[in-house]
């Protein structure tokens, strides 16, 4: 056993969000397989246009196609639109768009599943061979969400929109706080949008109501704090976080195609809407989740019921990004758990020295903006030059405190990308907030985003998103970062390293033994006690802890753990391939280069070049 592991965290301390996750998670299915609305243009928005497609017109009628798909998804939220798009004009999209927002109606929903099929046929209609490197891999992740989506369209009334921390409820408040006013219309929709919110949310109870009567409703646990969680944002009315950020923002605001009355008015309308629309979605949520209380089946992970080892092995890939069984998975994080253990474990005994370093160790640097000024210069021979870009830092509002992650990245628009937002939680004092940095900004999410955009990607490739992927990448350079802090030794740096990757490795794998084993409280803490030196009520204690967090987000820690092992895997594979001729520069480029994929398809363009 490791005295020194990592202390257990009570909050989710891995966890990073980016926009793009964000608001696609505020939908049960992506606009992708919406087929309510008609796109913006397109000549190749429909089965009958793309069947008959010539081999030699692929690329362009698959440019069409893929556009058109960009554009609907766009089009059928406003909050994806703004994060989107600085300028949706140059998508094809009007400036003065209604505000949209996605349907959480479980009948849309399958519907929308259902019709997939369909819209897998189109894409098959094209002559692969004669497509871009680009479009292929847009053509790959698109057939590979396709056929993933396709394989649980059954079991969608196990979707969960709701949890403590990546939930919708949960997010909506700082995606709203940060919605761009770039425009007149702008204002105008967001107001709009706002005035939407009941509907969404009473959509919400609708299919929470649903996943109760085919006995699928969440734990008494997770319903009691998300409703808590509600209660506490809505808790002062007039002092909301969406009044005084928009206050803010329109004070910011310097298009001057609006007069100080008019802003005013402006001012004037969105209290109104905040206290009449928002508030009551949110109470309706309240409402609707206390009237199913009790409803619930099981307190325990998705394999008690019916489908639920079925929906987790699809969710395990989904969420992952890895094409693996869960068999393989279990396997490849217990590698990995043994070879960290082992690492540490053998630093720990070849210098004693380091268990008084591990206990003295500090950061120096604490002030956010120095450490990512430290970071930038720190990090430029192990990865490629990145352009010119700017950033905001934030801190999360009191109202949101005690149930947002410890920090997070905002994703910019794709045609505006240098300007970002990383938020902190003071909420959580000890968090490692140099390598929290890291993952975050540079050269974690941030770094990652603008490097992709600035490629000028087929944008339905970003709207795609693989949050393994993502999140994977923001891991592997967290655990690279401790080697770029001055104030540690390269032994305590490996040291931690491998103790940070090893924490993580035990989470992923409770993760795993409650939602796919089914393992109890005591099973987990029989688990933990292999690790920790925790016995009685401690041990008890953070058990339920991390059972609760595991029950209320399943596979949501392999995300960030098996995404991350792919890398470490694909990098051992081009480090075996090239030996000494490879550059760990050029590796981490390449990676950047081609952006965002599962891993098959991230793995079968890593080489073509």
């Amino acid at each position: 056993m490791l005295p020194f592991l990592s202390k257990l965290v009570r909050q989710k301390h891995f966890i990073g969000i980016t926009a793009l996750c964000l608001t696609i998670a505020l939908v049960a299915v992506s606009a992708l397989s919406q087929r309510t609305r008609e796109p913006a243009s397109s000549t190749a928005a429909t089965g009958e246009a793309v069947t008959n497609v010539k081999p030699e017109d692929s690329g362009q009628a698959f440019a069409q196609f893929t556009q058109a798909q960009f554009q609907e998804a766009m089009l059928a939220d406003s909050v994806n639109l703004n994060y989107s798009l600085a300028d949706p004009s140059l998508y094809g999209i009007p400036a003065d768009t209604p505000a949209a927002i996605s349907s959480s109606d479980p009948e849309n929903i399958q519907k929308g599943l259902e019709e997939m099929k369909g819209l897998l046929d189109q894409l098959h209609a094209f002559s692969y061979d004669n497509l871009d490197q680009d479009q292929k891999i847009t053509y790959d992740m698109m057939e590979d969400y396709l056929q993933l989506e396709l394989s649980a369209k059954d079991l969608y009334l196990y979707d969960e929109l709701l949890g403590s921390t990546t939930g919708l409820q949960a997010q909506y408040p700082v995606v709203l706080s940060e919605f761009s006013f770039r425009c007149k219309e702008d204002i105008r929709r967001y107001l709009d949008y706002l005035k939407l919110l009941p509907q969404l949310f009473q959509e919400v109870v609708s299919f929470e109501q649903a996943k109760s009567s085919a006995g699928l409703f969440m734990s008494n646990t997770t319903a009691k704090n998300i409703i808590s969680q509600c209660q506490a944002f809505i808790a002062s009315p007039s002092e909301n976080l969406l009044i005084s950020t928009f206050d803010s923002r329109l004070e910011d605001y310097n298009a001057g195609d609006i007069t100080a009355a008019e802003a005013a008015e402006y001012r004037k309308e969105n209290r109104e809407v905040v206290e009449k629309y928002v508030i009551s979605a949110y109470q309706t949520l309240i409402d609707g989740l206390t009237a199913l209380l009790g409803t619930g089946v099981h307190e325990g992970g998705l394999c008690q019921l019916p489908s639920g080892k079925e929906y987790y092995s699809y969710l395990l890939q989904q969420k992952t990004g890895s094409r693996r069984t869960v068999e393989e998975i279990r396997t490849l994080m217990t590698s990995y758990l043994d070879e960290n253990l082992r690492a540490a474990s053998a630093l720990m005994a070849e210098h004693p020295e380091l268990a008084d370093e591990y206990q003295a160790a500090a950061v120096s640097l604490t002030a956010p903006e120095a450490i990512l000024q430290d970071l930038q210069k720190k990090i430029s021979e192990d990865f490629p030059a990145l352009p010119e870009t700017t950033y905001t830092v934030k801190y999360v509002h009191d109202s949101l405190k005690d149930f947002l992650s410890p920090a997070f990245y905002l994703t910019p628009p794709l045609d505006d990308y240098r300007d970002n937002v990383i938020y902190i939680n003071q909420a959580q004092p000890s968090m490692d907030l140099y390598t929290t940095l890291a993952h975050e900004g540079y050269p974690g999410h941030l770094f990652q985003n603008v490097y992709f955009r600035a490629q000028n990607p087929n944008p339905l490739r970003d709207y795609l998103g693989v949050l393994g992927y993502a999140e994977g990448w923001a891991t592997y350079v967290e655990h690279l970062s401790y080697h770029y802090i001055d104030d540690y030794s390269e032994n305590l740096a490996s040291f931690l390293s491998a103790n940070h990757m090893a924490t993580l490795g035990i989470y992923a794998l409770c993760d795993l033994g409650i939602n796919y084993d089914g393992w109890s409280v005591a099973q987990t803490a029989d688990f933990l006690a292999r690790y920790y030196s925790l016995t009685g009520s401690q041990l008890a204690e953070i058990s339920q802890e991390i059972y609760s967090a595991m029950v209320d987000d399943p596979a949501n820690y392999p995300a960030y753990y098996v995404g991350c092992l792919e890398i470490l895997e694909l990098k051992k594979e081009q480090q075996a391939a090239l030996g000494e001729n490879f550059s760990l520069k050029a590796f981490h480029q390449r990676l950047l280069e081609i952006g965002p994929a599962p891993f098959p398809v991230l793995k079968k363009y890593f080489t073509a070049q």
